[in-house]
C-alpha cells in the first residue's frame, strides 16, 4: 500500500518538472519560415539634366529625346458661329433744311451738261463710247433679251463727277419689244442715237416723310431713274413677275443705286428698314401676289405709302413729281408728267404692278416689263439731334 502511494507521487512530480521545462525552451526552429528582411525605403533622385549635343555644329546630333505631348481628347465639331459685322461708327453725312422737311443726301446724275467746252473735255478724258474700256454697258433689254447698246462712264473733271451716256440704238419703252424710234421715249425727250450726253452727279434731295425713334423716312422728290420693275412678262423660281422680293427693281435699289449714290461714309447713315409687303400696304383687301416683308436699305413706296396723307400725300398734286434730265435720257415718259413706280403688285394679274401716274393719280397697273416708269427710292436714316 506504501508503495504504491509514494510511485503516484514520483509520477506526479515527473510530468509537473516536464510541464514547467516545456513552456520555457524555445520551439524548435526546423521547417519554420525565415523572418522577414527589414529593407530602407529607397527616396527617388532627381532626373539628370539633358546632355548637350556633342557637335555644336550639328544640334540634332545626340539630342535628348523630347517627352511627347498626350494627343488631346477629339472633341465634337461645333457649329459655325455666325459672322457678326464690325459695329461702324455713324458718322453725320447729310444736312438738313432749316424747317426740317427736306434732306440733302448723296448724289445721282442729274442735269444735263450744256458748255460745249465741258462737254470736249470729258468726252476726251473718257475716250471712245464704242471701244473704251472705260465705258460700261447698261446691260439693258431689246426682245426680251439683254443687249449692248447703251453705255455710261463715270468720269471726274475740275473736282465735279459727271456721267456720260451713249446708245447706238433706241431703249424700248417694254423689254420685250423691238427697237425703234417710235418705240422710245428717247427720242421725245430729245435723246437721240450715236450722241454722247453728259450729266453731272447733283447731291439727292429728300423730303421727310416721319420721324420716330431717332430715325427719319424719307423719299426723292425728284424721278431720278427710268427702269422696269422686272425684265420679264413671267417670273421666275416659282415667284411671279410682280413679287416685290424678287424683282428687278429691289435689286437695282439695294446694290446699283446704294452704291453709285452714296459713300462709306453716307452709307452708314443708313438704318435697314423692314418693309411691309402685305395685302394692306397693296391696297386691296385680299391680295394672293402680295409678299413676305423685306429688310431693305433703299427701297419703293407702297401704294398705302402713296396715298398716307400724314406723309404729305392727301391730293394727286402731292404724289405729282418732275423728273430729272438723266431719268429722261434713260427712256422716261414724260407727257402729261412723269410717272413712277410703286411696290405694290396688282391682285389681278402676275404682271401688273402700281404705279403713280403724271397727274398724281395713284389708283393705276402696268405692266411690270414697261421701262418708261420712273424710279422714286426711299429710306430710313439716323438723326443725330432732336431738331433732327
Amino acid at each position: 500500500m506504501k508503495l504504491k502511494k509514494l510511485f503516484a507521487i514520483l509520477l506526479t512530480l515527473c510530468l509537473v518538472v516536464f510541464a514547467f521545462t516545456a513552456c520555457n525552451n524555445e520551439p524548435p526552429t526546423t521547417n519554420l519560415p525565415p523572418p522577414p528582411e527589414q529593407t530602407t525605403p529607397v527616396i527617388p533622385s532627381e532626373p539628370t539634366n539633358p546632355v548637350e549635343p556633342s557637335n555644336p555644329n550639328n544640334p540634332s546630333e545626340n539630342e535628348p529625346d523630347k517627352p511627347t505631348t498626350p494627343e488631346k481628347p477629339v472633341t465634337p465639331e461645333q457649329p459655325d458661329t455666325p459672322i457678326i459685322p464690325p459695329i461702324v461708327e455713324t458718322e453725320k453725312a447729310y444736312k438738313i433744311s432749316k424747317d426740317g422737311k427736306t434732306v440733302y443726301f448723296g448724289s445721282y446724275p442729274k442735269t444735263q451738261v450744256t458748255d460745249n467746252s465741258v462737254i470736249a473735255s470729258l468726252s476726251a478724258i473718257a475716250g471712245d463710247p464704242s471701244d473704251s474700256d472705260s465705258w460700261t454697258s447698261y446691260g439693258y433689254y431689246i426682245r426680251g433679251e439683254v443687249q449692248d447698246f447703251m453705255r455710261y462712264a463715270d468720269v471726274e473733271y475740275n473736282s465735279v463727277k459727271y456721267r456720260g451716256i451713249y446708245f447706238t440704238s433706241y431703249r424700248p419703252y417694254y423689254t420685250t419689244i423691238e427697237s425703234s424710234e417710235q418705240r422710245s421715249y428717247q427720242d421725245e425727250n430729245g435723246y437721240t442715237v450715236n450722241t454722247t450726253y453728259w450729266f453731272a452727279y447733283e447731291t439727292l434731295s429728300w423730303k421727310v416723310l416721319s420721324k420716330s425713334d431717332g430715325t427719319a423716312l424719307l423719299v426723292s422728290d425728284t424721278v431720278i431713274d427710268s427702269r422696269e420693275y422686272f425684265s420679264q412678262r413671267n417670273g421666275t423660281n416659282g415667284n411671279a413677275a410682280n413679287n416685290y422680293e424678287t424683282s428687278d427693281v429691289r435689286n437695282f435699289l439695294n446694290d446699283t443705286f446704294f452704291n453709285t449714290a452714296f459713300s462709306d461714309k453716307q452709307k452708314t447713315n443708313i438704318v435697314a428698314t423692314e418693309i411691309d409687303n402685305g395685302a394692306a400696304s397693296t391696297g386691296f383687301e385680299n391680295n394672293k401676289y402680295a409678299t413676305k416683308n423685306t429688310t431693305d436699305n433703299v427701297f419703293l413706296l407702297s401704294y398705302a405709302d402713296a396715298v398716307n396723307a400724314e406723309y404729305g400725300f392727301s391730293t394727286d398734286a402731292d404724289r405729282k413729281l418732275e423728273a430729272s434730265d438723266y431719268a429722261k435720257a434713260q427712256g422716261l415718259r414724260t407727257d402729261g408728267g412723269a410717272r413712277w413706280w410703286l411696290r405694290s403688285p396688282n391682285n389681278s394679274y402676275d404682271f401688273y404692278a402700281r404705279y403713280v401716274d403724271g397727274y398724281g393719280y395713284a389708283e393705276y397697273n402696268q405692266y411690270v416689263y414697261w421701262c418708261h416708269l420712273g424710279i422714286v427710292p426711299a429710306l430710313t436714316i439716323k438723326l443725330f439731334d432732336a431738331s433732327g
